[in-house]
């Protein structure tokens, strides 16, 4: 329906939010080593929120010698409930906590918690007949799948925090292991969290409803159970909307009864731009363009209804971030992941290696390529390696963290094509379905940091850049930034 500039229009659209950078704080499988800390990322968005995927353990110490704050995580995602993935997880927790905490700590009565920041010593997190703590059902009209808050006598006073609800993502049973760990060492927190999980077909419902009546903790909001969608098997943890990234999650293949993630964050779709030429031949101006920004087409004083299609620039798909845990086969992650503009693959050994990483359940670089070309990536980052590519392992000068004889090296422009004398003969298809030609390497893309176990990693990237086919391969180290340009111009010139 057109309107003309007198009538106000519609609201304009918030401006969706974008990618900025993503920051690695731990390169490393397993165990940690001189140079690199155990897995875990930070997607940063260019709202000042920042979103954490794993924890293992040390992130914490890592985040303090990042630019990072912990009071803007307000998104933890974890892969699978391997320690090297998720022992920090209960620590950086009760450190965010403590940061916010201005007040004396609350005192425990059995499970219960009587606080001393509240005025009101009464104010008592409230328990059910069962044991279990009692909560309250949303208001009638909330909408389905909200987690209710926990039953209080009282509205207490709030403690001041940045983030008031952490939400954690992954799968079961990742809030069972959490709320054992937090009731074990009597934690309460004075934001709440909420933990939204993958709940696999063989999960039956006997079992559900067993895990629901488990002793919560006292800063626990009811969790969140998702079951994977009939069509494809992914779950949807957060919906798509205009303005905010949605987040998808498939099964990868690990280790045998354990669950384990990939995650694909999509940004919403990308408005068009205005053309300043049109705008001025249509004698277009003032709140029009405003409404016609919001999508609404408009009629000018000489009666001409202008669309915004003839004024505006076509919309572009969002970007995709895909990253992914543990795996020797992400084919169910590949409906998720086409046309990514970067992808995060483990590359735990080295292609002589394969039949071990098989055993092991864990992939090659070359299976991180030929994965990546499946799903014509635009870039690949290689992560989560063994210790065997680490400096310690070659006598690391303990001032610098560098070998003896290693040089620090300079990371190549993500656009300069590797030298490399690698091929793909020999190396096994492990991705099943057809290998098409990736998407042109993007030039919106910056890395920065150095790399001090490089050189020793230098063999999987070129491994995966002869799977992969394309030379946007890099190998990621602790505290290395990977950016991406959140200008509307250079979005649209991608």
């Amino acid at each position: 329906m057109a309107s003309s500039g007198r009538s106000g229009g519609k609201a304009l659209l918030a401006h969706p939010v974008r990618v900025q950078r993503l920051c690695f704080l731990g390169t490393s499988s397993a165990t940690p080593t001189r140079t690199r800390n155990v897995t875990s990322s930070v997607l940063s968005f260019d709202n000042g929120s920042h979103w954490l995927f794993d924890c293992g353990e040390g992130t914490q110490h890592q985040l303090m010698r990042s630019p990072i704050s912990h009071g803007r995580i307000d998104k933890i995602f974890v892969t699978h409930l391997h320690g090297d993935h998720c022992f920090g997880l209960p620590g950086l927790l009760c450190t965010m906590s403590l940061a916010r905490l201005n007040a004396p700590k609350p005192e425990f009565v059995g499970h219960r918690q009587v606080s001393s920041q509240f005025p009101n010593a009464s104010q008592v997190i409230e328990e059910g007949e069962d044991g279990t703590d009692d909560f309250e059902e949303e208001e009638e009209g909330a909408a389905s799948g909200e987690i209710a808050p926990v039953k209080v006598s009282e509205a207490p006073v709030e403690a001041p925090s940045a983030v008031a609800v952490i939400d954690i993502f992954g799968p079961y049973p990742l809030g069972r292991f959490l709320r054992q760990v937090l009731n074990t060492t009597r934690c309460a927190m004075v934001f709440r969290y909420r933990v939204h999980e993958a709940i696999p077909h063989h999960v039956t419902e006997d079992e559900l409803q067993h895990y629901r009546s488990e002793l919560a903790n006292i800063s626990e909001l009811r969790p969140r159970f998702l079951r994977p969608s009939a069509t494809d098997g992914s779950y949807a943890f957060i919906e798509s909307s205009a303005t905010d990234p949605c987040v998808s999650a498939a099964e990868l293949s690990h280790a045998p009864g354990l669950i384990c993630l990939g995650y694909a964050v999509t940004e919403p779709e990308r408005p068009g731009m205005m053309n300043a030429e049109n705008l001025k031949k249509l004698g277009v101006r003032g709140p029009l363009c405003s409404q016609l920004k919001a999508g609404e087409s408009v009629t000018l004083p000489n009666g001409r209804v202008v669309h915004p299609s003839e004024v505006m620039t076509p919309s572009q798909k969002g970007r995709r971030f895909v990253i992914l845990g543990d795996t020797f086969d992400s084919e169910r992650m590949v409906p998720l992941c086409m046309d990514a503009e970067v992808v995060v693959h483990e590359a735990t050994f080295a292609e002589e290696h394969h039949e071990m990483a098989l055993r092991k359940h864990h992939s090659t670089a070359a299976m991180a390529g030929l994965f990546a070309r499946r799903v014509q990536a635009k870039q690949l980052v290689l992560t989560h390696f063994s210790a065997r590519f680490s400096c310690s392992r070659s006598r690391a000068d303990p001032s610098t963290g560098f070998a003896p004889d290693a040089k620090r090296p300079r990371l190549a422009d993500p656009g300069t094509a590797a030298t490399t004398t690698t091929t793909t003969e020999g190396l096994p298809d492990v991705a099943s379905g057809p290998i098409l030609s990736p998407s042109p390497c993007s030039s919106n893309v910056t890395y920065a940091g150095g790399n001090r176990d490089a050189t020793l990693v230098t063999p999987l990237v070129e491994q995966a850049v002869a799977a992969f086919g394309c030379p946007n391969v890099v190998a990621a180290s602790d505290f290395m930034e990977v950016s991406f340009a959140t200008s509307r111009a250079a979005q649209h010139s991608s």
